[in-house]
This record gives C-alpha cells, structure tokens and sequence, in this order.
C-alpha cells in the first residue's frame, strides 16, 4: 500500500502543474471563443461605451443603465479597450478574459502559501475545471476581475505579514488597495477582513511600529472608500429597485420560524454552490474538515481566509449586498482551497485510501 502514497508526491511535479494551468486557460479561451453574449451583457455594454469618466463624481454619472452596478474603475479599463480597439463582444470580454488567465496563474501561488503541499495540485484542479470560474471568465462583467483582485490581496497580506511594513510598503499597498476598490466591490469586503486580522496580530505581538502604519495605511483606505461611496456606493445600496430585486438574496438574523430559518439556509447553500465541486454534500464535509484541519495547525492563515466570508456575510445581513451565486463568486477560491485541505488531509493521513481516491475523483468529475 505504501507504494501508492509514495507516487503522490509526483502530483506536485512541474509537469502536471503546468498541465493543469495549460487545460485552466485553454477552457477559458475556448469558452471565450463560443460563448453567446446574453441580454445582461448588453447592457453591460452599454454603459460602458458611454461611460463618461469626467461624470465619475457628478449625478448624471453615478447612475448605470439598466440597473447594470459595475464598478467604476472595471467601466473605466472596458471604455479605454473599447476607445483604442473598437466595439465588439471580443473586445469587451478581453479584460475579463486576462483575469481569468492571470487567476490561474496566481492561484498556484496563493495554493502554495495557503495549503499543504499535498492539497496544492488538488486545490489547482479545482480551481482550474470550476465551471463557474470559466464561465465568468468570458462575460462583460466585473466578477472574473473580483476573483483576481481577492487572490492579489490574499498573496500581499502574507507580504504584510512576512516583511517590515516600512514607508515604501504603506505607500504601496496604499495605492494597490485604493486601485482595487475602485476596480472591484469585492476588494471593499476583503480588505476590512485582511487588514483587522492583520492589526490584531500586531496588537498580540506589540508591534507597535508595525500596528501604526497598518493604522495610517487603513485610514488611507477608509478615505479611499470615502470617495467611492460618493461616487457610486450610495447610488447602489440607496436604490429602491436593487434591493427590491435582491430582497430574497440577503440574509437575516431575524428567524422568526421554520420558513425563515429555511430561507436563509438556502441562501447560504446557493452560495456555496457557486464552487461547484460536486456532490455539495461531500464538498461540504471536506470544507469543513479543511477549516477544523486549518484552524488547528495554521490559525492565523485560517483566519485570513475566513473573514472576507465573514465580512461578506455581515454585509448581506445588513441588506448592503446580495449572498447570492455569481456576486459572490469572489469567494469561490476561498471555498476551494478549503476543500482541497480537508481533501488533502484525507489522502495524506491514509483514512480510507481507496474511497479517498473515490472521493476525489467525485468531487472532479461529478
């Protein structure tokens, strides 16, 4: 039996590691080539080409047609593809395309610094084959940029964590973090999650140095935020049509009954199931095993991945933003690493070795 565990570590080869990023973005291009454009798409389009980028700050500009919420900063990379090369849904999905490909580059490294070696080529796979991850790779919408943003933020919060945060780190983070909020919705979510583990680490460790510029670095943040909110923040969440149409998407602490405790578990199931690693029941089971496997041997990494789930939580609750499929696809690599450990921790400790190697192909396949 012990030759078989043996071969495992193979599985962490170049070679199949580049082969699985090579079959990640050959889907994503392949579906980029033949995926129809729907209706949503068009309308995505066109705000875009009459986005008007000295109206980011006035009225007229702070309202998107066709109740289409993008970010500005997403609406304003599209405007300037569409000013050099020209319309055309090609063109249009060329920028979500690149994050697509970029992602599963990164994604390798974010696997690396997160997850055991053995669950690293599992977590990749994942990652690489998620139908919705594809999917939303070739669409004129900010979702494949909101995976890309969360997976540059999970890989400069070790950065923060590992080195000195010195003036040059502050002014640099400063920047990346204020570009990527005004890039991505989701960036708004994750980093209050990151950057509050992070503050409460220097807080246990008394790095008082380290804890100031995190503080001056997160004030540069807020004051980001700040401006985002007057330019399209209170347009959004103000919207009586938006909430309207989400209604059923946010959740609430108020369960008065059956009915309601029902609601709010499918809508957590709806979002879990944006990770699409079937059957959900085991996908589930091993998620849970990842989070127990990692909150006992790696804590502090536990909690870095677990609070932008938390935050995005607390924003449904407060009716500020739909737990709901695609809106919350950002979260999707977060679910899949977890997963990928609690899968890993079941190959590497020889529980069950042929069903786990069952299981596996299941959750690949199904």
């Amino acid at each position: 039996m012990r030759k078989y565990f043996k071969a495992l570590p193979c599985w962490s080869s170049w070679k199949i590691i580049w082969l699985i990023i090579a079959a990640g973005i050959f889907m994503r291009v392949e579906f980029y080539r033949t995926n129809l454009v729907d209706i949503d798409e068009y309308f995505t389009s066109y705000n875009i080409e009459n986005f008007r980028i000295t109206e980011v700050f006035e009225p007229s500009g702070r309202n998107q047609a066709y109740n289409q919420a993008q970010p500005t900063g997403f609406l304003i990379i599209e405007n300037i593809i569409v000013k050099l090369f020209g319309p055309g849904k090609y063109m249009l999905r060329l920028f979500p395309l690149l994050c697509g490909i970029f992602s599963v580059l990164l994604f390798y490294k974010v696997a690396g610094l997160y997850c055991e070696p053995t669950a690293v080529p599992i977590a990749l796979m994942f990652f690489a084959v998620s139908q919705q991850l594809i999917r939303y790779s070739s669409v004129i919408k900010s979702y494949s940029c909101d995976v890309l943003i969360v997976l540059i933020l999970l890989i400069g919060i070790k950065d923060l964590q590992k080195n000195p945060l010195n003036r040059l780190r502050v002014i640099l983070w400063g920047v990346a973090g204020s570009a990527a909020m005004w890039i991505s919705h989701a960036a708004i979510l994750i980093l209050p999650g990151l950057g509050l583990v992070l503050i409460l680490d220097a807080v246990r460790k008394k790095d008082e140095g380290k804890l100031r510029n995190l503080l001056i670095l997160s004030s540069v943040l807020a004051i980001n935020l700040v401006f985002i909110y007057h330019a399209e923040l209170n347009a959004l969440t103000g919207s009586k049509g938006g909430l309207c149409y989400w209604q059923d998407h946010f959740l609430s602490l108020k369960i008065k009954g059956l009915a309601d405790l029902e609601l709010y578990a499918n809508t957590l199931w709806n979002g879990f199931r944006m990770a699409r690693v079937l059957p959900y029941t085991i996908a589930i089971l091993m998620c849970a095993a990842g989070c127990i496997y990692m909150f006992a041997k790696r804590r502090r990494d536990f909690f870095y991945l677990i609070s932008p789930i938390l935050f995005t939580i607390t924003a449904s609750v407060l009716e500020k933003y739909p737990f709901s499929e695609r809106l919350i696809l950002f979260l999707v690599p977060i679910f899949i690493i977890f997963i990928a450990e609690g899968v890993g921790y079941v190959i590497k400790n020889r529980i069950a070795f042929f069903p786990g190697i069952i299981l596996f192909a299941l959750l690949i396949f199904s």
